[in-house]
Order: C-alpha cells, then structure tokens, then sequence
C-alpha cells in the first residue's frame, strides 16, 4: 500500500539535521576528497543541511576548486583576509542552524560509510553533547613520521586508559560533533587549543563527552622537525592536564610490543620532544593562528 503523503512528510521531519563545517587553509589538495567521501556516506534518519567550508585567506586555489563542485549542499565563503582558526569556526558556528554540527579539519581522510551515523549516535541517543572519534595515522613515510607513529601509539593506549577513553586526550579536534544545545553556548577563544576548549566547555555547561570507538578518520602524520615543533609548540602553550600515575603505567605496558619493536624511534622522540619542550619556554605562540603544517596534507 503507497505511503500517504501527509505521513511521509511527518517521516521526513522526524530526519536529525545536520551541517559540516571545515574550516581551510590552503587545503587544495585535500578538501575535495573529504567532500568526496562525506557525499557518499549512508545516512540513517540523518539529512544533511549544509555542508559549510570557511576558506580563511587561502592563497591557493582551495576557493575555486570548491566553487568548480556542483552540488547544492554545499556553501563557500571565501574570507580573504586570513584570521585564524578560531575565527574560522566562530564564522561556522554562526551559520549553523541544525540540531547537530559536525566540525572537520580539510586534510582528514574518512573510508567509513557509515561515519556520520557514528559520530552522531551518542547524541541522537541523549548520551551526550560532545562527540570524537578515533584518529588513524597513515603509513609513515619516513623515519621522522616512523618516530611520531610510534609516540602516538603509546599515548593512545595512555589515553584509552583515562575514563573508558572519554577524556580531555580523546576530544580530537579534526572531527567533533556537537548538540545544538551545546554549540549554541560556544565561542572559541584566541588563548586555548579549540579542542581542549570544546571539551572544557562542555563540561562546565554540566554536558557530557563520548569518544567513540567504533570508528575512525584518518590523517597524515608530519615528517619532518619544523612541522612537528609547530604542532608541538602549540600543545606546550594550551591547556595543562596531568596524565595520573595508573593510565601512564597501563599505557606503558600495553604499549610494550611497539616500544620493544621500535627502541630508536621510541629513544630518538624522547630526545625530540625534550628539546620542543625545552625551546617552547622561551617562545611566545599564537595558538590559534593556524600555522600551517604542510607536510600533513
């Protein structure tokens, strides 16, 4: 029997909305495969609104390789005058009006099609506000990105740790899907890391944060020193959480394999990431204005 229509319109209401945003900086050579694979996700009681890229002073052709993309969903704003990340997503949380958002950085890779019903479960559900997933590092390339593979595969096990996981380490800012309840209270300050922000925010509105397990996006690690002391620099100057003694001894020992396996990558990062720590004290870093990485992309 063919579905009134009066009852097929009240189906399409009961759909969750939701709009992407991602902010870019000279991401040309990698926006238009993110967009790629977010149009071909499979989408369960979700419907897109939006999908909203903020160009902030992008020199390259970012701009125009997107406004060459014919599909509807998506909106370009082309902010000439570069102003950093977190005017970039204030622009974003501006213009979004959906019951969820779903904040991306341009230089992330999702193979998973069923990402976005994922990411956004735990708040359909009313479990939580505040959501992130897990990051998966591409092959590494080099001995430099070899090193950083194996640091982040210890600090992932010292994080998982902490809370089941759902902590401040695990509110990955290159994918986080918010509640409106919760976006809508949001304005991202100059002086703090977005993500720790986020995940700060959340918790003093009494709202919860859920690190999903069950999927992942990926990214490219960096390979080479300059790059890693800009990431690094920044991390040094953000928000300052103490790992307690229990989640940095179980992380030690889950992590025994790779650190048995990999002894001068392990030994060389310690070396590395002394003296980034070191030189950070002596340097004055604008968190938020977004330097670039460009081996990452």
């Amino acid at each position: 029997m063919p579905v009134p229509k009066r009852d097929f319109h009240q189906k399409i209401m009961l759909k969750t909305t939701i709009t992407i945003g991602i902010p870019a900086h000279n991401e040309a050579k990698n926006v238009g495969n993110l967009l790629s694979q977010l149009v071909l996700q499979k989408l369960h009681n979700i419907v897109i609104q939006q999908i909203f890229v903020y160009s902030d002073g992008s020199t390259d052709n970012t701009v125009q390789l997107l406004e060459s993309i014919k599909n509807k969903l998506i909106k370009v704003v082309d902010n000439r005058k570069r102003q950093g990340i977190s005017y970039a997503l204030n622009q974003i949380l501006k213009n979004c009006h959906s019951d969820l958002l779903l904040l991306l950085d341009a230089d992330i890779s999702i193979t998973d099609p069923e990402y976005i019903n994922k990411i956004t479960m735990p708040i359909i559900k009313h479990k939580a506000d505040l959501v992130s997933t897990q990051m998966v590092e591409l092959e590494p390339t080099n001995f430099y990105s070899r090193m950083l593979w194996v640091s982040q595969q210890v600090k992932n096990n010292v994080f998982n740790q902490i809370n089941n996981g759902n902590n401040i380490f695990n509110c990955k800012g290159p994918a986080r899907a918010f509640s409106k309840k919760l976006y809508k209270h949001i304005i991202f300050p100059k002086h703090i890391a977005n993500d720790a922000y986020s995940y700060l925010r959340c918790h003093e509105l009494g709202m919860k944060f859920n690190f999903v397990k069950n999927t992942e996006v990926n990214y490219k690690l960096v390979d080479n020193f300059s790059d890693h002391q800009k990431q690094s620099s920044r991390f040094f100057h953000s928000v300052r959480v103490h790992l307690s003694p229990t989640a940095i001894i179980l992380g030690l020992i889950n992590s025994l394999n790779i650190l048995l396996k990999y002894p001068i990558h392990s030994i060389a990062y310690l070396f590395v990431i002394f003296y980034i720590k070191i030189k950070s004290l002596f340097q004055t870093v604008e968190i938020n204005s977004w330097q670039m990485a460009t081996s990452s992309k």
